[in-house]
């Protein structure tokens, strides 16, 4: 996460919960989604329920009209997923959203579990589960979508994960209604909702997992993760280079490790391969370049160089591989970039996990004087989105762990600590948000003194 995340409003006690069903064709199966909804443990009077049939030519919108009294059904022209969708979505308020597909299925409890997994995580903007995979008669085919696609649970801060593949499935997907205007309408570039879903709500907020099943997902021959052709894979990533280069072209240092961020750049140039394994021209939108992304790509390479030049790698890489999305043909920034991490790459592991505001402190003050730390672990808790850095300068991790270990064995709060590597103090000053003590280099970090976390909000 980074550090301009603002806090996520609390739930209501019982929160009005969105759901929309979008179904093209879907005759044979439609009712047996929308019942799945229906029966969910869920107050009536909290439960928004939006179908809308995609321009149909079977029997799908029939199947629909016992359902008018309790729920709204809507119908337009074919217009694709994104059309769909976008139509869907539009029309709801509530304070969760989530959606089916009119040949899927919910499990009983759905909504109550994925509620709860998003009250015990305040700061996450969405949760995502585990889902069954049927074939057309609903006969179980893999227990576990997550575990037969090799798909792994991408953590609380998924962005890194995300850059390199999609690992969030949208029909296990529930997200904060606070956040709709972050990821509605879907944009041309997005070819597939849960990809965008997952990124555009990443950068506001955590990911939570649950690790059940939520819903029964029924196995078409256009699925990507299972059961693809080497041809269809390739065709499925093609159609991502749009966004995976708009991906990359707004990262920040800080937001992603930079060996993830070298991953995303090489996933995006696989991604500009067609099906048939051809490279496509510069007419490609995806590799189209303006003056104006050549404009973005020289301030980028810029601050490429000055954060190498301040010693911070990690920096430099990411403002690197951004600047190259704008410019992907840009071959003087291309070299420099792997002089870079041929000379740094060991040095460049993932970034620490950081919370929305960073308190810095030098382990050499704090060695001085103990009564820092202590005041800190006692007024700052697991809850505060909060994470103190203890930067040692010539400082092993083993003498880290020795000097403050014992302090925070029973602390509750989020301590982070590290030597000169990977992290320059360049780099860590510029990250955080207030310094414990006194930190040399740091002179223009306001104080923290150990008093509630509110005190940075």
């Amino acid at each position: 996460m980074t550090g301009d995340m603002t806090a996520l409003p609390p739930l209501p006690e019982v929160p009005l919960v969105s759901v929309y069903c979008t179904a093209y064709n879907h005759e044979r199966f439609v009712a047996e989604a929308v019942e799945s909804v229906l029966a969910q443990d869920w107050p009536a009077d909290r439960l928004q329920f939006v179908i809308l049939d995609d321009g149909s030519t079977d029997g799908t919108l029939a199947a629909l009209e016992p359902y008018r009294d309790r729920a709204t059904v809507l119908t337009q022209e074919n217009r694709g997923l994104r059309g769909a969708v976008n139509r869907a979505m539009g029309e709801l308020h509530g304070d969760l959203i989530t959606s089916i597909s009119g040949d899927d299925v919910w499990v009983p409890g759905r909504v109550r579990r994925m509620v709860e997994a998003l009250r015990a995580n305040p700061r996450a903007a969405f949760v995502h589960s585990d889902l069954e995979v049927i074939d057309d008669r609903g006969a179980l085919l893999y227990p576990s979508f997550r575990t037969s696609a090799e798909i792994p649970d991408p953590g609380p801060r998924p962005r890194g994960m995300l850059l390199k593949h999609n690992a969030v499935c949208g029909a296990g997907v529930m997200q904060r209604g606070c956040l709709k205007h972050l990821v509605h309408p879907i944009p041309d570039h997005a070819p597939w909702e849960d990809y965008w879903w997952a990124w555009a709500l990443s950068g506001a907020g955590e990911a939570a997992y649950l690790p059940e099943v939520t819903c029964r997902y029924r196995l078409h021959d256009s699925n990507i993760s299972l059961g693809a052709t080497p041809e269809q894979v390739h065709a499925h990533r093609h159609a991502e280079r749009h966004l995976r280069r708009e991906m990359l072209r707004g990262l920040r240092p800080g937001e992603v490790a930079a060996a993830d961020a070298v991953t995303g750049l090489r996933a995006f140039r696989g991604a500009l391969v067609s099906g048939a394994g051809a490279l496509r021209s510069t007419d490609d939108p995806a590799v189209a370049v303006t003056a104006d992304d050549r404009a973005h790509a020289a301030e980028r390479a810029a601050a490429a160089r000055a954060a190498l030049a301040a010693g911070d790698a990690a920096g430099a890489v990411v403002h690197a591989v951004a600047g190259l999305a704008d410019d992907p043909v840009d071959g003087l920034l291309d070299a420099w970039l792997e002089e870079v991490v041929a000379a740094h790459g060991a040095h460049l592991p993932a970034e620490p996990e950081l919370r929305g505001r960073v308190v810095l402190a030098d382990a050499d003050a704090l060695a001085a004087d103990p009564a820092l730390l202590g005041g800190y672990v006692a007024t700052v808790h697991d809850g505060d989105d909060l994470t103190l850095v203890i930067h040692g300068r010539g400082w092993t991790d083993g003498r880290l762990v020795e000097a403050f270990g014992p302090a925070l064995e029973h602390a509750d709060a989020d301590v982070l600590a590290t030597g000169d590597e990977p992290h320059g103090r360049a780099a860590l000053v510029a990250r955080a948000h207030a310094a414990l003590g006194p930190v040399p280099g740091g002179e223009a970090l306001p104080a923290f003194a150990p008093v509630p976390a509110a005190a940075l909000a």
